[in-house]
């Protein structure tokens, strides 16, 4: 029984490794957690918002502290970057501190250290009970006034902002110099009497009493060409414009129309020119001869009110009815509210008691009523967006990719849906407009984007405008990479796991992931949250032919924190259908894949140490990534800027065409990578620009052959290839007294009487190692540390590299050469700037007795090794022992080929 258990596991080369033992006396035998996802606490409850009020954080001397609480709670976190993006509102010390300047908005945004990507922000709307400033802002070009300049019979409205707005008591008063030679209206309507100077003082009372003015020049000079830019006209006669003209004629001469080619209701616009001058007069035949209508109501409308009529809640207005045809006022109309708790009329005052939406209606027996729909609001002073370009850097520093369709409640619609949020003041009433000036898309009045089909690689950009604001907000979202994909996950927000707040994940995203594996596989699937694999009884009880997500469409991971993020629970589950040529079998034309910044996570390390969560992916860390093809070996599986991390091996080629430029492997239990032949299959594996970090064992594993194999079956192993390209940097350095030759590590088995095996077995194979390292065969791959002042303690390293094994068969390596046919060898080609492909000389007089018995017909144990380092031909290494990496710009950089 025995010598068929140790049989059996020597024959498997998935977990002949390299490993570290699991004791708790070798401190590298650790799984180094990075940051996933934080929030920021104030006074201990997370907060992504709030109202301060200025004046009182400084008459109490208060002060307002962010504290980040993170996920894992054990991760490596360095510590966090601050930042305000309105430094003159708020700023923020390096300990998360926030100071308040001035009245405002400002979000402050903390940035971790050790990955870029991960970020949380809080928005603070500043305010204050006293008036701190007045603005005047145009309504033709929305810039601030500093002075405001007209020509006679001008007529302009204003707008005064007030910051803060809150602080506001009563309305805005206007005040004129000399009415002689300019008008203003208590709405802000500035009409133009004659050429001269004179000035504007705008007046506002706050909440503590104090009075705040703003006083601006204005200055009326030349005369415009039409002295009215609306007329109103009954009948069907000549109507003659004169009255309406200053020294100018309609374009072709003269100065009547034909009111009879006008049909009733109808406007019309007519140029009208005084020598170089241009201008527009609007002639709007009426239907009945006595209509009312209410003084500087076209100016109010173009301008104030062009989205809507709006009044503020609190605030107050006259508006003076007039005869539309004559302009002039009409005494004794009455006013009258349709809902009196939205509006009350009192002696022609109308005044906004309440949010919502009422008519006011204007009649006069004799006149034609006016009926005028007015909503009640508040003014938004901020919002933004649920799509924000401040996290448009995700995953390993690309920029967010969206999918020209999308799964909102399980089903499929055309487009993506913006919304605005953190709106303040808080709002019931729909006060937003959209648009885009693209040809690609279309967005209607609820904020629903529909890309037309050749929005593919095009950008598109939707702006979002408050309708009723204190200062005109508008915000604007760029698309600036759309593939054809259905996005995944949009309303979940980070769907993140945090055990310490026993806080589930969402598992809906996935299931509807899963659903679109029946769509038009022409369609990428792009993840817009961390999509979270449920349990494996879950995932079984779903119907149908898919039980998981697989290698059958494009991928691109665009998750809120870490991108497509995804756990399984036992060491036996695959996070991925298996790739195999049953799923392509119907598909010829389909020649490979893309999986693009995804996150690939096995196991979600929760224990509350780096130790035990090492002990615990040692058995819970399953294979995430594993292909299996036959037939279609040419069907290549390319993954870019990718994380794969927290497995017990991360990808295993078993047949197929697999590439990884700009990826990084860390934390795994075993190897990173496995390539193993099989029967007839063939692996081709490309690698590009990566980083292998904190793999408990060798970086990874080539091997010939394996169960059930034997002697006879050689003819029948097809060999595999390796492009080692551009410079791959390898972080795994072990000390040499730590490194073990381990079968698989203890527990895994989950069987008493393995493990005692193993034990003995492992004490031998361990022995191998520690005689492998101590002679001088293998210093080419190791580096001794100066040690202490006098030169001693000396530690020495090891690069754990790519092991290729030659314990089956031969692999026969050719290297940097021409293979004839796909039997010749293993084809291996390498960078030797940046890479050594060496020997490694193996101790194995202690496995005398294993020899023994029998195995070499299986496994030839006496065969040469080789290693593949980061050890370029200048004789150096790109990596040092104890060297780490953050996920920053320059980390970037090394991913994308662009640092030597």
């Amino acid at each position: 029984m025995k010598k068929f258990v140790i049989l059996l596991l020597l024959l498997i080369p998935l977990i002949v490794i390299f490993t570290l033992t699991a004791s708790a006396k070798i401190i590298s035998a650790e799984v180094a957690i990075g940051i996933e996802h934080f929030e920021l606490l104030h006074m201990g409850e997370p907060v992504t918002e709030a109202t301060i009020n200025l004046g009182e954080y400084k008459k109490k001397k208060l002060r307002y502290q962010l504290i980040p609480r993170y996920y894992p709670v054990v991760a490596d976190v360095s510590g966090f970057k601050w930042v305000s993006d309105n430094p003159q509102v708020a700023t923020v010390d390096e300990k998360g501190i926030v100071t308040f300047l001035d009245c405002g908005f400002a979000k402050i945004t903390a940035i971790s250290l050790d990955s870029s990507s991960v970020r949380a922000s809080c928005s603070f709307f500043v305010e204050d009970d006293t008036i701190h400033s007045l603005s005047v802002f145009s309504y033709l070009t929305n810039d601030t006034l500093s002075a405001i300049d007209l020509s006679l019979y001008d007529v302009e409205q204003i707008r005064v902002d007030v910051s803060p707005y809150k602080a506001l008591v009563g309305d805005v008063t206007y005040l004129s110099s000399d009415e002689s030679v300019f008008t203003c209206s208590q709405i802000g309507v500035l009409t133009a009497k004659k050429e001269g100077n004179a000035a504007l003082t705008v007046r506002a009372l706050d909440l503590t009493g104090k009075q705040r003015e703003l006083t601006l020049p204005v200055r009326v000079s030349g005369k415009a060409i039409v002295k009215k830019k609306k007329v109103y006209a009954y009948g069907d006669g000549t109507l003659d414009l004169t009255p309406y003209l200053s020294e100018s004629t309609l374009e072709g001469g003269g100065t009547s129309i034909d009111l009879s080619s006008l049909s009733e209701g109808e406007a019309r616009a007519y140029k009208v020119k005084a020598g170089e001058k241009e201008d527009v007069i609007e002639v709007l035949r009426l239907p009945f001869e006595r209509m009312l209508g209410f003084a500087d109501m076209d100016v109010l409308l173009a301008n104030a009110w062009k989205e809507g009529v709006y009044l503020a809640e609190g605030r107050k207005m006259t508006l003076t009815p007039i005869d539309l045809v004559t302009a002039l006022p009409v005494e004794g109309v009455e006013i009258r509210s349709a809902n009196n708790e939205i509006l009350s009329v009192a002696n022609g005052e109308i005044k906004a008691l309440r949010a919502g939406e009422t008519t006011l209606t204007f009649s006069k027996t004799g006149y034609e009523p006016y009926v005028l729909s007015v909503q009640v609001a508040t003014p938004i002073s901020y919002f933004s967006l649920n799509l924000d370009p401040d996290n448009d850097a995700v995953g390993l520093g690309s920029e967010r990719v969206f999918g020209t369709k999308s799964i909102y409640e399980g089903r499929i619609t055309d487009g993506i849906r913006i919304y605005p949020e953190n709106i303040y003041p808080a709002t019931g009433i729909k006060l937003f407009s959209y648009e885009t000036q693209s040809e690609y898309a279309s967005v209607d009045d609820d904020g629903f984007l529909t890309f037309r089909e050749d929005a593919v690689g095009k950008t598109v950009t939707v702006t979002v405008r408050s309708i009723f604001s204190t200062n005109a907000i508008a915000r604007s979202y760029t698309f600036k990479h759309i593939v054809e994909g259905i996005n995944v996950g949009f309303e979940y927000g980070a769907n993140a796991f945090d055990a310490e707040k026993n806080e589930k994940p969402s598992f809906a995203p996935y299931y509807e992931a899963v659903s679109t594996m029946y769509e038009d596989r022409s369609y990428a699937l792009v993840f817009q949250t961390n999509i979270y694999m449920p349990t494996r009884e879950e995932v079984d009880s779903i119907e149908g032919e898919y039980h998981k997500i697989c290698f059958i469409r494009d991928l691109y991971g665009n998750g809120y924190k870490l991108d497509g993020q995804f756990y399984q629970y036992e060491f036996e589950s695959k996070l991925f259908e298996e790739g195999d040529d049953e799923q392509l079998k119907d598909h010829p034309e389909q020649k490979g894949v893309k999986i693009v910044d995804l996150f690939v996570n096995s196991y979600a390390p929760i224990g509350d140490n780096a130790k035990g969560n090492f002990d615990a992916l040692m058995e819970k860390g399953g294979t995430p990534i594993r292909t299996y093809y036959k037939e279609r070996t040419d069907f290549e599986i390319a993954f870019s800027r990718c994380v794969f991390q927290y497995a017990y091996i991360h990808v295993i080629g078993i047949g197929g065409t697999l590439s990884f430029d700009g990826c990084i492997f860390r934390n795994s239990a075993g190897v990173s990578f496995l390539i193993e032949s099989l029967h007839q299959q063939e692996t081709y594996f490309s690698v590009n620009n990566c980083i292998f970090s904190n793999s408990i064992s060798m970086t990874g594993l080539i091997s010939n052959g394996t169960l059930p194999l034997d002697a006879g079956e050689y003819g029948n192993v097809h060999y595999n290839a390796l492009r080692w390209t551009g410079t791959n940097y390898i972080y795994n350095w072990k000390k040499a007294e730590e490194v073990r030759l381990d079968i698989i590590p203890r527990g895994v088995m989950k069987d008493d009487a393995i493990d005692a095996v193993l034990d003995a077995v492992n004490n031998k194979l361990n022995e191998c190692a520690r005689l492998s390292l101590e002679g001088s065969g293998n210093e080419d791959l190791c580096v001794h540390t100066k040690g202490n002042k006098d030169g001693k303690n000396k530690d020495k390293y090891i690069n754990m590299g790519v092991l290729f094994m030659q314990y089956w068969y031969p692999l026969n390596p050719i290297v940097n050469e021409t293979r004839e046919k796909v039997t010749d060898g293993f084809k291996l080609d390498y960078d030797l700037k940046s890479a050594s492909f060496m020997p490694f000389e193996v101790e194995t007089t202690p496995l005398n007795a294993l020899k023994r018995l029998g195995i070499k017909k299986y496994l030839d144990i006496d065969r040469p090794l080789y290693m593949l380092t980061n050890k370029g031909e200048n004789g150096t290494f790109n990596t040092m022992p104890g060297e780490t990496y953050k996920l920053n710009e320059e980390t970037f950089a090394k991913l994308r080929g662009e640092v030597s």
